[in-house]
């Protein structure tokens, strides 16, 4: 195959998008769910938020352009037989 590497006038970025969730620890938020334990304790806590982040992959600053499409291949020409 024969072609050409072009750069491209902007870069592209290849993300992966992740899904987090938090467990805040003990504090005296007033948005909090307040629990009562069995001694009489306040204990207060926050619920478990969830977050969606993007994580780079890669930088695509080159393409590579060929000049014909490529052939198939077959699954003959490899040694690959239907049963």
């Amino acid at each position: 195959m024969s072609g050409t590497v072009e750069k491209l006038s902007k870069p592209m970025v290849i993300v992966s998008k992740i899904q987090t969730s938090t467990v805040s620890s003990l504090s005296s938020s007033t948005d909090m769910n307040t629990i009562m334990n069995d001694n009489h304790t306040i204990i207060t806590h926050t619920p478990p938020t969830s977050s969606i982040e993007y994580q780079v992959q890669a930088i695509v600053r080159y393409r590579l352009l060929f000049t014909e499409r490529p052939k198939p291949v077959l699954g003959t020409s490899i040694g690959l037989t239907k049963k």
